[in-house]
């Protein structure tokens, strides 16, 4: 079996000092996010290896005149986001994103117990697209919008229904879960809702089934 380290590049190649304490004080910040450590550490390194490597591409005078013409940007508010680019806010970014979006989810475990089900029982109803679950640095995990925490049923209305739409439509756990939590312009009652307050306080589930739906033709 391969080694996690047998594609790391040799410590000579590292562009930063690594220390025991350095690590040791990663895993404690890891620690202080209640999370599963290994889980969290494990799926931000594999985020991190496949993010692009940083180029330092320079705009040529005709693109930038181009860019600051097209986005009413300044030439000095361009200088400071090429700033960013070289310095990787792209890629961490990207990290960020997913360690957000990982950090909102519960493991088999838990949701077993939140359902009143074996493990056994909750990989089944995975299995069956009554639950979802996804798997995330080698972990069975489950993002929380689909839990109806605090009310009679368990799981959020018509939760089948959705899962089977945002497979249909192409949608991976995260823009499923970001879009579960955001205000959404076509869904209006007396302001703008998120589809999870939506689906508690409305219940139309076809609103969102539809929603998700019609995104494979936007």
């Amino acid at each position: 079996m391969q080694s996690d380290m047998e594609d790391l590049p040799p410590a000579s190649n590292l562009r930063i000092e690594v220390s025991d304490h350095l690590v040791t004080e990663l895993v404690q910040a890891v620690n202080a996010l209640e999370a599963a450590s290994r889980f969290v550490l494990t799926g931000l390194r594999d985020v991190l290896r496949n993010q692009p490597v940083v180029e330092r591409h320079r705009l040529t005078e005709e693109q930038r005149q181009f860019f600051i013409d097209a986005s009413e940007m300044t030439s000095e508010e361009l200088d400071e986001t090429e700033r960013q680019v070289d310095r990787g806010s792209l890629q961490l970014g990207g990290a960020k994103s997913w360690l957000l979006s990982a950090l909102d989810t519960r493991s088999l475990q838990e949701i077993a117990d939140y359902m009143d089900l074996t493990e056994e029982e909750t990989v089944a109803a995975v299995s069956e697209g009554r639950l979802y679950g996804v798997e995330i640095a080698g972990s069975l995990r489950f993002p929380t919008w689909q839990m109806n925490v605090g009310r009679s049923a368990r799981t959020v209305k018509g939760l089948d229904r959705i899962i089977a739409a945002a497979a249909t439509a192409g949608w991976g756990w995260q823009r499923l879960s970001a879009y579960f939590v955001i205000p959404q312009e076509d869904l209006i009652e007396e302001g703008r809702l998120t589809p999870l307050t939506w689906l508690q306080d409305i219940g139309d589930v076809d609103k969102i089934v539809s929603l998700i739906e019609a995104s494979v033709w936007r």
